[in-house]
């Protein structure tokens, strides 16, 4: 017989939460997308015109967005699952959009490289 033990029902639930606490950011067909890992959904699609500029910095969750997760909040939506290095994106709607990942930096000096080589297309 199975009998009542908080700790046995916790470990599945702590298991989930570290499979779907993660986000897979990629640029692809000219969007970029941020979605979970394991099944795929919800995802976050922008496609790379309605971006104007992209730099890497620092994110604190509650402070930059009111929280942790995906958040809207003073103009700003984005997904922070940690504090620390982050993409931001500003959109040309005057909004702003941010995630958490790592070598932020990198991943920002390959998003303005995309956006110039569209900028030079549309000439």
């Amino acid at each position: 017989m199975i009998s009542w033990n908080p700790g046995f029902w916790l470990w599945p639930v702590g298991l989930l939460i570290a499979v779907m606490a993660g986000a897979r950011v990629s640029v692809h067909r000219g969007r970029l997308t941020v979605r979970p890992p394991l099944f795929g959904v919800p995802r976050v699609h922008i496609p790379l015109q309605r971006i104007d500029k992209a730099w890497a910095a620092e994110v604190r969750p509650l402070q930059d967005l009111g929280g942790w997760g995906y958040r809207v909040a003073k103009g700003r939506r984005g997904l922070a699952l940690r504090s620390g290095q982050a993409v931001w994106l500003e959109l040309e709607d005057g909004g702003q959009f941010v995630v958490a990942v790592d070598d932020a930096a990198t991943a920002a000096g390959l998003l303005g490289d995309l956006l110039a080589e569209d900028a030079r297309r549309d000439r």
